[in-house]
């Protein structure tokens, strides 16, 4: 996706009022822990990858793949 999808200009287009944020979370040293654990608490899945788009208010509006 972010190689091949975001670049993509009807897509940058798109995204063009997001902010995009990587979390980090297949390492093994202390701050990919505390994003994994970040992950499972707020998504409930510690799948890679993952993408959520969330609200200014940190409310999630979105998730792929689709999580309830």
């Amino acid at each position: 996706m972010k190689a091949n999808m975001f670049p993509r200009p009807e897509i940058n287009a798109l995204l063009k009022d997001f902010i995009l944020i990587d979390l980090y979370t297949d390492g093994t040293d202390q701050v990919s822990e505390v994003n994994q654990k970040l992950e499972e608490s707020k998504f409930k899945t510690v799948a890679i990858p993952f993408y959520a788009i969330l609200d200014a208010d940190e409310r999630v509006i979105a998730t792929f793949p689709t999580h309830p």
